[in-house]
């Protein structure tokens, strides 16, 4: 026995599925759209820099003193990226200075690239893994001027320091948030090799 199904039904039955079908491209077009979001997600980025001049001038001074120019160039630069299951933060300090002095050479009195980085994974809302690196050392050579002549001491990447860390933030609402790991330093020189080696190490070993 074969049952007819009444026109309104087959009619009611067809505006159904032509609705399920809309509903559900809507809803992958949404969920598309959402993940291309989710990766242009842009970095945050920022740069200052900082010029400081100082001059002491002196003129029939009966107390002594030298005329002086210093001048001290600064910049600080952060790269940030708060992805969906990444975050990225790249920073670094680069600082560079000199003093003239009357009657003495030009001398460096200040001189450091710092620069780090680091990796979060997002792996739950309280325990985030994260991997961090840095990096220390400086632009020119530097001297001990306490010495006479001035003896050299330090240049660029003699010494530079690197340091990796590797573990887990821990974060609990706002009552706790702490950072356990463990970290590996090297120390690499060329030349000034006092940063690097023990003076009282029988063997030495260079790579």
């Amino acid at each position: 026995m074969h049952r007819r199904l009444h026109p309104s039904r087959i009619l009611f039955c067809t505006l159904y599925f032509s609705l399920a079908g809309i509903g559900q491209t809507e809803t992958d077009s949404t969920a598309q759209t959402q993940d291309e979001k989710k990766e242009a997600i842009p970095w945050k980025k920022k740069l200052v820099t900082s010029i400081g001049l100082n001059q002491n001038a002196y003129s029939n001074w009966a107390q002594g003193g030298q005329n002086a120019l210093a001048w001290t160039l600064r910049m600080e630069g952060e790269a940030v990226k708060n992805g969906v299951n990444w975050d990225w933060s790249l920073s670094g300090i680069v600082v560079f200075g000199q003093t003239k002095q009357e009657k003495e050479k030009t001398r460096t009195n200040t001189d450091k690239i710092d620069l780090d980085g680091s990796l979060i994974w997002k792996m739950g809302p309280h325990v985030n893994p994260y991997f961090g690196l840095s990096l220390l050392t400086q632009f020119a050579r530097g001297y001990d001027y306490s010495k006479d002549p001035p003896l050299a001491k330090s240049a660029f990447w003699d010494p530079a320091i690197l340091t990796q860390s590797l573990g887990a933030r821990i974060k609990i609402r706002d009552i706790f948030n702490s950072q356990l790991g463990i970290g590996l330093k090297e120390t690499m020189t060329r030349r000034y090799r006092q940063y690097s080696d023990n003076p009282d190490t029988e063997k030495k070993r260079k790579f």
